[in-house]
């Protein structure tokens, strides 16, 4: 049988925190609109799959960040099936 393409985008990459230069750990990287999220770990590294293709904000939350009062998000970013976006957000 013939394999069926992927339906689905997915996002990866770091988050940092560039007062200090080191990785955002348990960052919130959420895909507006597409009810998908992902946790950055212990080096700041987050993957974010089943991302519906489409055009998508990508918010980035973190208590830092609220203590900042910094609201970091995206321009709209595309996301078509099948497609690996590899991204870095520095907060």
């Amino acid at each position: 049988p013939a394999q069926t393409p992927p339906a689905f985008a997915y996002l990866q990459g770091v988050a940092t925190d560039s007062l200090h230069g080191e990785p955002l750990v348990g960052a919130v990287v959420m895909v507006e609109g597409a009810n998908r999220l992902g946790i950055s770990d212990s080096l700041g590294r987050f993957l974010v799959d089943s991302i519906a293709p489409g055009d998508y904000r990508v918010v980035i939350d973190h208590p830092v960040l609220d203590t900042l009062g910094i609201t970091l998000v995206t321009k709209p970013m595309n996301f078509a099936a099948g497609m690996i976006s590899r991204s870095g957000f520095s907060a």
